[in-house]
């Protein structure tokens, strides 16, 4: 066994001395079952990027993954600055469940859900993407909103009704939901695939900044 796999014992110790639990696994696996406050981080190109947003330079870290990718993993953290790192959880959360632990979930819905809980349900949409690509076609009454700021200050979430999260393809969004859920917010919705299966629904009604009545229905967003 490497000296960087923990047992289920030893993973749970890390936890309980504060260390921050990063599950690179794709969003999808991490929407159906992962370790209760886990920060999603997909490790594959987005993982740099993203890694800088939500992590603080001195923070001890544990990771969850497939098997195989663990290592790399820590590498590419190290790379990036990160030295407190005690190791992977060995099974990753296949091992985490058969020890009978707890395990959480996000709500994750595809696009034509999506569209019925906007219509039908009044649910209300955050859309972490870049302001110009917001302008070229979005989500009526949708609100663009830098995921920096959601980061620093989440308390305009209402904790009493739920609310969607995009982004261009679902990476960002779900380590943004994973994010929020470690920070007390948890009615929060997953839009599987992101905008890039959103703008394909016909439900949708897309519109442009400054022209909220145009549907975008067809509309070239490349």
């Amino acid at each position: 066994m490497s000296k960087l796999q923990l047992s289920v014992l030893d993973f749970e110790r890390q936890i309980q001395n504060n260390y921050r639990i990063i599950d690179i696994r794709k969003p999808d696996f991490f929407a159906y079952s992962h370790i209760p406050l886990s920060l999603n981080l997909v490790f594959d190109d987005s993982f740099s990027k993203h890694a800088k947003k939500f992590l603080f330079k001195d923070e001890a870290i544990i990771i969850v993954g497939e098997s195989g990718q663990e290592e790399d993993a820590i590498l590419e953290i190290e790379k990036l600055g990160y030295q407190n790192i005690r190791g992977y959880l060995d099974g990753g959360i296949d091992a985490w469940i058969e020890a009978k632990k707890n395990i959480d979930v996000v709500i994750s819905i595809m696009a034509d859900e999506l569209a019925i809980e906007v219509k039908h349900a009044g649910l209300y949409v955050y859309d972490l993407r870049l302001k110009s690509a917001f302008d070229r076609g979005h989500i009526q009454e949708s609100e663009n909103i830098k995921p920096s700021l959601f980061i620093t200050d989440y308390s305009a979430i209402e904790e009493d009704e739920f609310s969607a999260i995009v982004c261009e393809d679902g990476r960002l969004s779900m380590s943004m939901i994973s994010y929020l859920k470690i920070n007390g917010k948890h009615n929060l919705y997953h839009a599987e695939g992101g905008f890039a299966e959103i703008k394909k629904e016909e439900r949708f009604e897309l519109v442009k900044t400054g022209s909220v009545n145009q549907t975008l229905s067809g509309y070239n967003f490349l």
